[in-house]
């Protein structure tokens, strides 16, 4: 390290945490906390106390949370285009080897939504991107519709619906809802060409349990999961369609291709693991945690940084209003029982078309894991997506457009030029 570059970094440190406790959002997420955080190099330590009120501390009895990077790691950090890997608290954590995060478990999820925010501060907001086509909002249409799914057992769903055409479900990711899918549903260009559905599963959005639900645990099954796909495509369309899914949803498309595809016209794949994610964690239903701030902090670190905060803001909010456990129930299905490795062999592309979309800034499905289940799967394409994240559909709708759209008209040209998928 270079003289003086040490009392550089911490000058810099320390007016990024002011930045931060100037910020509402980050004030509101300290409130109720009293942690130290310790953000080091190997030359440099800054101490900060998590609290209203808090701010840099020069001398303190504990160090809650630690967080160690090389100096030119935490330059990456402050900069305005952070790589991957440096872009969040949890892209440090999860998938940063470079990086050394330490502390309490419980006392890290309580201070994430802090945590997670303070790492947005390091860099300038990224305005919004203006729709290419303004969106037709009131195209869509909402209605509840009862579907039988496992083990014959019906429930009453929730879905949405716009434009004409070939059919295409949108299925939404671990713990969320379709709402998810809004921008493309709004899409004048997608109502020209595709009848889009997107439905909420049972246990989330607007779609109660079961009725005969005993509010014990909620877990997703692959089987479940892939029953009651089939059983909206059966009962609500009427045909088979084309599916859309991003994360867990990407991994029951695939198994749907595989295991499934006289259901089916074809399968694009958004952010779609080769095999099941470490993501099930114990601190996404606990006692002394509120998964209404944990939960949604959890994904946000998966979304890029060239994505709009605003846009970034409503993917959390879906997240915040999840119900108790159904985040972490769905991981089950996403982390432990789904292996896209074992089922890639049974899954024929002449019969049904297969595209994986995937963001440079996801951790939990990397580009790299996305191509282990390409090259396994002959026939089937895949296309990076630089400056995106885990949910492009809406944390970047309208840079998702340039990868979604050619991917539907390249998918409709296999539909068209194959009779037997019409």
């Amino acid at each position: 390290m270079s003289p003086g570059s040490a009392s550089e970094l911490t000058e810099e440190l320390l007016a990024w945490i002011g930045t931060a406790f100037a910020d509402a959002e980050f004030v509101a997420a300290v409130e109720g906390l009293d942690l130290r955080l310790a953000l080091r190099s190997s030359d440099t330590e800054v101490l900060v106390l998590l609290a209203p009120n808090g701010g840099s501390v020069e001398v303190v009895d504990r160090r809650d949370i630690s967080i160690t990077a090389p100096e030119y790691g935490w330059r990456e950090i402050l900069s305005a285009s952070p790589g991957p890997g440096w872009h969040a608290f949890t892209a440090l954590a999860k998938a940063n080897p470079e990086a050394e995060i330490a502390g309490d478990p419980a006392a890290i999820a309580r201070a994430l939504h802090a945590l997670e925010r303070l790492f947005e501060l390091a860099r300038p907001d990224i305005r919004e991107s203006d729709p290419t086509v303004p969106p037709d909002y009131a195209a869509i249409i909402g209605r509840y519709a009862d579907v039988v799914g496992p083990l014959k057992q019906p429930a009453r769903i929730y879905y949405e619906t716009a434009g004409e055409g070939t059919p295409l479900v949108m299925l939404h990711t671990a713990g969320a809802d379709s709402r998810q899918w809004h921008a493309q549903l709004a899409d004048p260009g997608l109502q020209e060409k595709w009848r889009m559905f997107a439905f909420d599963l049972p246990w989330h959005g607007r779609s109660c349990p079961p009725a005969d639900w005993d509010w014990s645990s909620y877990r997703l099954t692959a089987e479940d999961y892939a029953s009651w796909c089939i059983g909206f495509f059966r009962d609500v369309i009427g045909e088979h369609p084309v599916v859309l899914g991003c994360s867990m949803a990407a991994s029951i498309a695939v198994r749907l291709a595989a295991l499934h595809a006289d259901e089916i016209r074809g399968v694009i794949a958004v952010e779609a693991p080769a095999q099941g994610p470490a993501r099930l964690v114990p601190e996404l239903r606990h006692p002394e945690i509120d998964s209404s701030a944990h939960n949604p902090s959890y994904v946000r670190g998966l979304m890029s940084p060239y994505s709009a905060l605003s846009d970034r803001r409503r993917a959390c909010w879906i997240y915040s209003q999840g119900g108790l456990g159904v985040y972490a129930g769905d991981l089950w299905f996403y982390s432990r029982d789904y292996d896209g490795l074992s089922l890639a062999p049974k899954v024929d592309t002449e019969r049904t078309p297969v595209t994986f979309l995937t963001g440079s800034y996801d951790y939990s499905a990397p580009p790299a894991d996305t191509r282990r289940l390409v090259e396994a799967i002959p026939g089937s394409r895949f296309e990076e997506m630089p400056d995106l994240g885990h949910f492009p559909m809406i944390e970047a709708p309208e840079r998702f457009r340039r990868y979604l759209v050619p991917a539907l008209d390249a998918m409709r040209e296999s539909l068209w030029s194959d009779p037997s998928s019409s």
